[in-house]
């Protein structure tokens, strides 16, 4: 299980576990988490803000593109996208949760590897957010409680 907390201090998003798993993986060159809304919600090192939101806006695209054509297939939800071509792979999977974790990997990568990398990834994503949402509505509700006390 993922410590939401226990993160370097000051990093206040997802990229820093974001740039482990890109760090700790063959072949990944960059890698962004995804809110369901489609903004970024953490960044490996190496691209600037601009560069993560037009992939946010890609990973939101192809997400429903696929989450559509997926009820012509069989109506179950979709596993994972992969986009390949001579220069790299982009491979999406959902975060537990909502949101994607978009990763862009070298051409001679190992795809398998890379998509189960991935998913362990966006699990420990998935992992993250419920504790900081968790986290976040105690606060709000103990912030609450004393304003109404005072």
């Amino acid at each position: 299980m993922v410590n939401a907390v226990a993160h370097p201090a000051g990093s206040g998003t997802l990229s820093w576990l974001v740039e482990r798993f890109v760090t700790t993986t063959r072949g990944a060159r960059h890698a962004l988490a995804v809110a369901a809304d489609g903004r970024p919600l953490g960044a490996s090192t190496g691209t600037d803000p601009t560069t993560n939101t037009r992939l946010a806006e890609v990973v939101t695209k192809a997400t429903g593109l696929t989450g559509s054509a997926a009820t012509w297939i069989s109506g179950e939800p979709v596993v994972s996208c992969l986009l390949t071509n001579d220069g790299g792979l982009l491979l999406v999977v959902p975060i537990p949760g909502g949101g994607n974790l978009a990763v862009v990997a070298d051409g001679d990568a190992d795809a398998g590897q890379v998509g189960y990398e991935a998913t362990l990834a966006a699990g420990h994503l998935g992992e993250a957010v419920a504790a900081a949402t968790t986290t976040s509505a105690a606060t709000t509700s103990a912030t609450g409680a004393e304003a109404g006390t005072a």
